[in-house]
């Protein structure tokens, strides 16, 4: 007859307790009662002790827990000043200005788990706008200084060239985002001023940072031109805010062809708030999703690819500095509360923009968001600044959160 049997280990790998059925002899009519019921009640327990040995269902609405949080003293990140990547090692390398010579772009290395293996300062030009990956393994760091400022580094995070470009006929006074293109060059968002004017300035470089052409945009008073990614038609989409006019929104989309001449240019947000466009990604439906600010709400919003708004979502009071696609279509966003005491904001949505849950990290007592990535294990892991009030940047705050690691569960054995 079946005896089930239940055997479960514990942390200190003993055994645990152990439970065997056994039926005693009866006359011939008890014992086929006896042997019916005990089946009908093994296959209930069967089913339910299957149950409890299942992965538990998780609740889409909880946020997952923190792994861990390090801070970083000697690296400042800030809301317009750093970048991280995650390294072929499943550790992470940071970049954002040197505290000890600002004039220096300084460099974290942690393995898997944020724990520091290296620290460096390196450049000439001050620290970094952006730092993006490139496809080498290495990492394009856009910053400026008077100018425009490339730096390029090895998948070891050496320096592998630099450049520092002046204009004398006007000013480049923010040079505030650079990526790599499909050719293997690098396309880069700053502002270029003169005494009476102020454009958005679009610059392509080649693969060693040479300047190929550059497009001059001219979107209302003091635009600044956030982000930028390329298109699937090859083309580019910059996203930003300008000084509003009267009645008009100044948050922008412009949209050019591969050589940045302009395809078509849109206006979102409101006509007397305080309006900016941060990030920009592409979704797998060929339209885009913004994060930013809509009067003084953290705010994101989907187009589709000719710049028409589908959905706008606002999620209280702060900013969204950073949006990356999940694998289940949904959003994650990375930014900080507006008001003080800062605090990071870690937002998880669906694919429609709605609130899944959210998380908030005070730090050393302030600290805001300046990055997010979704990892390969399903975690987030959010790079922003902390201090101990009073600024909106500082010390290098990197946070992991996520379901760790599944437990050994019990094993259970049905024996015939």
């Amino acid at each position: 007859m079946p005896v089930l049997a239940h055997t479960a280990k514990a942390q200190d790998g003993h055994e645990g307790l152990s439970y065997r059925g056994v039926l005693n002899t009866y006359d011939q009519e008890e014992y086929r009662k006896m042997r019916n019921k005990a089946k009908r009640s093994n296959h209930i327990l069967s089913a339910v002790l299957f149950a409890l040995a299942s992965p538990p269902i998780s609740d889409a609405a909880q946020p997952p827990p923190v792994l861990w949080e390090r801070t970083f003293d000697g690296l400042g990140i800030a809301v317009n000043h750093g970048g991280f990547q995650q390294t072929s090692d499943g550790g992470y390398l940071l970049g954002g200005w040197d505290q000890l010579d600002p004039h220096q772009v300084g460099l974290v290395k942690t393995d898997a788990r944020g724990i520091l293996q290296w620290q460096r300062a390196l450049g000439q030009q001050g620290g970094p706008s952006s730092m993006e990956p490139t496809s080498d393994g290495g990492s394009i760091i856009v910053g400026s200084s008077g100018g425009v400022y490339l730096l390029k580094l090895d998948a070891a995070g050496n320096a592998q060239w630099e450049k520092f470009m002046s204009f004398w006929d006007t000013m480049i006074t923010y040079c505030l985002f650079g990526r790599q293109t499909a050719d293997g060059g690098y396309i880069v968002t700053a502002e270029r001023s003169t005494a009476s004017t102020c454009v958005v300035s679009l610059l392509k470089m080649d693969s060693v940072g040479n300047v190929q052409w550059e497009r001059a945009f001219s979107n209302g008073i003091f635009p600044h031109g956030r982000s930028v990614v390329q298109t699937t038609d090859g083309g580019y989409l910059v996203v930003g805010e300008t000084a509003p006019p009267p009645l008009a929104p100044p948050a922008f989309l412009i949209k050019t062809d591969a050589s940045g001449d302009l395809t078509w240019r849109k206006s979102y947000g409101t006509s007397y708030g305080a309006d900016y466009a941060y990030c920009v990604q592409l979704t797998p439906d060929g339209g885009y999703v913004i994060a930013g600010q809509k009067d003084n709400n953290a705010w994101l919003f989907k187009v589709n690819s000719s710049g028409d708004m589908l959905w706008e979502r606002t999620y209280g009071t702060g900013r969204i500095y950073s949006v990356r696609q999940t694998t289940d279509g949904g959003f994650i966003l990375g930014g900080f509360s507006y008001f003080a005491p800062y605090r990071v904001r870690l937002i998880k949505t669906d694919a429609n923009g709605n609130r899944d849950w959210e998380k908030t990290f005070a730090g050393m007592g302030e600290a805001g968001a300046k990055s997010v990535l979704a990892t390969a294990d399903g975690s987030y892991v959010v790079l922003g600044w902390t201090n101990t009030g009073g600024t909106d940047g500082g010390s290098a705050y990197l946070i992991k959160v996520g379901q760790p690691p599944a437990a050994a569960r019990p094993a259970w054995r049905l024996y015939r």
